[in-house]
């Protein structure tokens, strides 16, 4: 689920109906307090009614019976409790509704002033504009440029008219100039979000705590509470490329025998390293610092990672996403900036791309990994002494075959002016690898705030997206489909 917008807030009071503190007090001792809620269960107000009941019972104080009496946006439940003897034993949970009511509602049979007294201020609760999180829509002015297109079509819900955020609703599309369907759900949050998750309405406005767990966690939750399927919390704040480490990656990781504990280890003894103000020992820092001097500086825009172990083959693939999603945008000047990441594995790509490394354009640098001990390894046999191409190789080992391999080939490298760098690792295992995703993770980081950008965002993707939802018929995406058939289409004369 997305947020908008913060619009306003709303505020929850406890009301008596009573005359005087007086009653109160001689109402409440010893006996059993009604707490009348006017909304439905489950809403930001019913929770707030249990919880203080719950903190007035460990206080041994009187015990409160919630009672849910919705409808008419509120004004039957507040009713109610003005009907109720005033004896200090029955209680409102009310909100601005109260006053509202009174004004727009002339059959309403209390007076908000002289029908109550007000105990206390108990909650602030703001009001978000919320969308499905599979919606096209990322951003309130996405939303009302649609809305704008498309008069009386798109579908706005809040909780009844005259509540406050009915009033929030009218005066956004006053202000706005726009139209829209006006979808209300009297029974409050819970009704209103199962429709927005089910795809019924096209917006919702509600309070923030009714949505919480919902834009905390996205749309997948809520589903894996009515299947009952086990789920793990992902951070909201991490994107994609970033979330190796968290259990996006380490689930999978721990179902096929990674020491997940090892890894997350590592890459703490990693995080520990690169916090450090000192350039010359933060690893991270370093990679960062010389990637974006060579870029900015050596005209050096190809960055490639290039490991000799072949269990890090997919490894390079993961930093090609990293950095690149990561660092190629466009500044808030509109320069585009980031270099650009390229795969290499060692020694498969020795008589491949190591020749245009060599003689190729001068615009690269070059990361080898190099790993000190290997899991297995093989001694190369002395049967062929005789034979010069090959008795030379006699007591050696492939592993040290490959590692004098990338040693010779940044040699060969520097020969020519081509710069490149290595990053040693003992051994391929958990505790290693998850030192080299934080270092490199880290080294994003830096090199984001080196470039000036926002490392962790990736507005670039979200135009092909809108394109492709628009393909696909996706409710929501109407605009991106209308500008989808602005592009110039192909011309066949050029079709061969």
């Amino acid at each position: 689920m997305n947020v908008f917008k913060n619009l306003t807030s709303c505020l929850a009071i406890v009301i008596l109906a009573l005359s005087s503190q007086e009653t109160l007090a001689q109402g409440v001792s010893g006996k059993t307090l009604r707490v009348v809620v006017p909304m439905a269960a489950g809403g930001p107000a019913d929770l707030l009614a249990r919880l203080l009941a719950e903190q007035i019972a460990r206080a041994q104080g009187p015990t409160m019976v919630i009672e849910n009496r919705t409808g008419a946006s509120t004004a039957i439940g507040t009713e109610a409790v003005a009907r109720a003897t005033p004896d200090g034993n029955t209680i409102l949970m009310q909100s601005p509704n109260l006053v509202i009511n009174a004004i727009l509602r002339p059959s309403v049979t209390y007076n908000p002033l002289t029908s109550f007294e007000p105990i206390c201020l108990l909650a602030n609760l703001p009001l978000v504009l919320v969308v499905n999180s599979s919606s096209a829509f990322r951003s309130l002015a996405d939303f009302l440029a649609v809305a704008r297109a498309r008069p009386g079509e798109l579908t706005f819900a809040s909780f009844g008219p005259g509540t406050p955020n009915h009033i929030a609703e009218e005066s956004l599309k006053r202000a706005a100039n726009v139209d829209w369907i006006y979808v209300p759900y009297p029974g409050g949050d819970a009704p209103a979000v199962a429709a927005l998750l089910g795809g019924h309405i096209t917006v919702l406005l509600a309070t923030y705590s009714g949505v919480m767990e919902q834009v905390k966690s996205g749309a997948l939750r809520p589903l894996a509470d009515c299947l009952k399927v086990p789920a793990l919390d992902i951070p909201p704040n991490i994107g994609g490329r970033f979330s190796v480490l968290t259990p996006v990656g380490t689930l999978p990781a721990a179902l096929i025998g990674i020491d997940v504990k090892s890894l997350l280890a590592g890459a703490g003894e990693m995080a520990e390293r690169c916090d450090n103000a000192d350039l010359a020992g933060n690893p991270a820092g370093v990679f960062a610092m010389l990637q974006w001097l060579s870029d900015t500086q050596l005209r050096k825009s190809i960055a490639v990672f290039m490991p000799y172990s072949d269990p890090l083959r997919d490894f390079a693939a993961w930093f090609v996403q990293l950095w690149a999603e990561s660092l190629g945008k466009k500044r808030t000047d509109g320069t585009s900036v980031g270099s650009t990441p390229l795969a290499a594995l060692g020694a498969t790509d020795q008589h491949a791309q190591v020749q245009l490394f060599m003689e190729g354009p001068a615009d690269k640098t070059v990361t080898f990994v190099a790993v000190k001990e290997r899991s297995t390894d093989v001694k190369i046999p002395a049967g062929f002494s005789d034979v010069k191409e090959l008795g030379y190789l006699a007591g050696h080992s492939l592993g040290e075959l490959i590692d004098i391999e990338q040693r010779a080939t940044a040699g060969a490298l520097a020969r020519r002016g081509r710069p490149n760098m290595t990053i040693h690792l003992d051994r391929v295992d958990a505790a290693h690898v998850g030192q080299l995703m934080m270092l490199l993770e880290v080294a994003t980081a830096y090199a984001g705030q080196l470039y000036d950008i926002d490392a962790f965002n990736q507005p670039g993707v979200e135009l092909g997206k809108q394109f492709a939802y628009a393909l696909l018929g996706r409710p929501g995406a109407e605009a991106a489909k209308k500008e989808w058939e602005s592009l110039p289409k192909s011309d066949a004369r050029w079709i061969v």
